[in-house]
């Protein structure tokens, strides 16, 4: 006779068997998917020296810690030899000795466009900025019941930045303190030449730990190659002064808060050396940190390194050459001349309006505040 008991007991150890082999078995990749670690990101790692010339060789010592624990993590080191070799090649003509210990970060790479700008082009994810800070030592003596002791107190001091090589902006940053304590005696004395090291080993660890910690919690980044539109704004510092002005219905002047806005258009603007197109835009440029050059006729030109995203608004002051503010100084003169409520005849309204239309035709516009917006412009 059939014991069903013992068929059920059968059919329920059947069962929770091939639970237990579906779950380990059935799904192998949905399985590897879950369990997945997040996907590397990829760091260039620059290391200065703040703490003194006497430190210069420890900066590559500082180097390979760090990429040593970060490589261990989930994140891809570019390693030392690939950034100095492409910063041989990046911008050439450059007279800087990138692999010259104990050169600040910014002067090393101040030919090349900057950190980030090679970070960029080398395709990082981010760009790691440590640097030693400071180093010192503290003695401690303390004599008793026959015991002289002395402590010394070896404290070192590291920082680093953690940016997007995408935009530049910060998303983490912090100071480490690594500290060690030697006890000596008359029966022990302790003469080491690796205490720094050892230091500069903690130092490691914190800023990974720090870094690793922080990993979930980075954004999502991407470095677009293509193309960011950015919009250009040149104001002029020699009308900076011109009053915000306007007239009422008794031609008497009314002078607002504050200065008038005067722009000048169709301002040439050259990245990296080659012309893409005239202010104010928008117009397409490289993202990422370039060096921009404007250039137009009676101003000088203006150079300078521009981290560039897409959707910026780019405002730069320039300033009129001898000859430029000479065309520009009768103008300039009779509009800052004007005094409030004073009545203005016909024939002067006239001259202003001409020096208005002399603004406009030469691209120079300017713009009076809010607040007039009742009156006539005395800028037309």
């Amino acid at each position: 006779m059939l014991d069903m008991r013992s068929t059920v007991s059968g059919r329920c150890v059947a069962a929770f068997a091939g639970l237990l082999a579906s779950l380990l078995w059935s799904n192998p990749i949905q399985a590897a998917v879950e369990t997945a670690s997040p996907k590397p990101i990829q760091v260039a790692l620059f290391v200065d020296n703040r703490a003194g010339a006497s430190f210069d060789d420890k900066v590559p010592v500082l180097e390979n810690f760090l990429a040593g624990r970060l490589a261990s993590g989930d994140m891809e080191v570019l390693s030392r030899q690939v950034i100095l070799n492409a910063l041989k090649d990046f911008g050439a003509g450059s007279t800087s000795a990138p692999n010259t210990p104990g050169q600040e970060l910014d002067r090393v790479l101040s030919d090349s466009g900057s950190a980030l700008r090679l970070a960029q082009n080398l395709g990082a994810d981010y760009i790691l900025l440590a640097a030693l800070a400071s180093y010192g030592m503290e003695s401690r003596n303390f004599t008793g019941e026959g015991v002289n002791t002395i402590n010394q107190t070896h404290t070192l001091r590291a920082t680093y930045r953690l940016a997007e090589a995408a935009r530049g902006g910060e998303v983490a940053g912090d100071t480490v303190v690594a500290r060690r304590t030697l006890r000596q005696s008359a029966g022990l004395q302790i003469e080491s030449s690796d205490v720094l090291n050892g230091l500069l080993d903690d130092a490691a660890d914190q800023i990974a730990a720090s870094l690793l910690a922080r990993r979930v919690a980075l954004p999502e980044v991407s470095l677009d190659a293509s193309r960011v539109n950015v919009t250009f704004q040149c104001s002029i510092t020699d009308f900076a002064r011109l009053p915000n002005a306007g007239l009422n219905e008794n031609n008497e002047v009314v002078l607002g808060e504050g200065s008038a806005r005067a722009t000048v258009s169709e301002v040439t603007v050259e990245i990296n050396g080659i012309t893409v197109g005239s202010t104010p835009g928008p117009l397409e440029v490289p993202p990422g940190l370039n060096k921009l050059r404007l250039t137009r006729e009676g101003f000088k030109p203006f150079e300078r390194t521009v981290n560039f995203y897409q959707g910026q608004t780019l405002t730069v002051a320039l300033q009129m050459t001898e000859a430029g503010f000479a065309r520009w100084k009768d103008v300039v003169a009779a509009y800052t001349a004007l005094e409030n409520n004073r009545k203005l005849t016909d024939a002067e309204v006239e001259v202003l309006r001409g020096y208005a239309q002399m603004l406009r035709q030469s691209g120079i516009k300017v713009d009076t505040k809010e607040g007039l917006k009742f009156y006539h412009g005395l800028y037309w």
